[in-house]
Formats: structure tokens, C-alpha cells, sequence
């Protein structure tokens, strides 16, 4: 995670403070993953699942992808209300960047929340119910 003060929710890693991104262009705090492709193979993703928390307000979630250091683009956006646990399923493969990936390349995940109010809490799911990728390389 970049920038972010976390905090531990049962099995759960919470991230506070989401409240200083104001753009999803230049977010202030963020998670992120990076996978790089091996010499002489091709990702290709399929999709993915993610496992949110949230309590103590509304707050848009974002994810985004940028393929050797591009601009990021949204990959997937939604909004989450009221305390809830909420899986969401991304259909990663109709994303025509990510759909076949080349060799060498480097491609950069970063997941984060906007929200107006300070005290609100978003994290994401820890174990089973957390984060899968998946695809193959061939």
C-alpha cells in the first residue's frame, strides 16, 4: 500500500483517511499491485474478485491499471453505501489492454476509495475472500 495508514479489522486491512483523494487522477492513497510479464509470454487476463468493507460512509471505489508506467485508466468503478461486505467480480478479459499483455511488460494495479467523510473506513477483504487474478500465460 502507498500513503496509507492502515489498520487491522478482524482479518481485514482497513485503510483510513480516504477522504484526502479528491481525484481519481491523482489519488493520495491508494493500494497497488504490480505483475510483469516474462520474456517470451503473453498474459492473458480473464478477470478478477475483489472483497471490499466499508463503514462510516458512502465512498466511490476505483480501480485502475497503467501498462508500462502509462496514464492509469479505470478499469472498474462503483460506489459503496452504508456498512456492508461487497465482492465484486471484474471481467478483466474485455479490457482490450489486458486481454493479451506482451512480453517484458509491466502492468500496475492501484485500488482506491473517494470519500467525503474522514471517519470512513474501506479495506479489503483478507484470505478467500480478498483478492484473486487470473488468467494464463502462454
Amino acid at each position: 500500500a502507498e500513503n496509507i495508514s492502515a489498520t487491522k479489522k478482524k482479518d481485514d486491512w482497513a485503510a483510513q483517511g480516504w477522504d484526502v483523494n479528491t481525484s481519481e487522477t491523482n489519488p493520495k492513497q491508494y493500494f497497488y499491485f504490480d505483475l510483469t510479464v516474462a520474456s517470451g509470454k503473453t498474459l492473458l487476463l480473464t478477470g478478477s474478485n475483489i472483497g471490499f468493507f466499508l463503514n462510516g460512509g458512502d465512498a466511490d471505489i476505483y480501480i485502475q491499471y497503467s501498462i508500462n508506467g502509462a496514464t492509469y485508466k479505470n478499469a472498474f468503478t462503483t460506489t459503496l453505501t452504508a456498512d456492508s461486505e461487497t465482492e465484486f467480480v471484474l471481467p478483466l478479459g474485455t479490457i482490450a489492454d489486458l486481454a493479451s499483455v506482451a512480453s517484458g511488460s509491466n502492468v500496475i494495479f492501484r485500488i482506491f476509495a473517494i470519500s467525503t467523510n474522514a471517519k470512513t473506513k474501506v479495506g479489503m477483504k483478507k484470505g478467500d475472500d480478498s483478492f484473486s487474478i487470473y488468467g494464463n500465460v502462454e
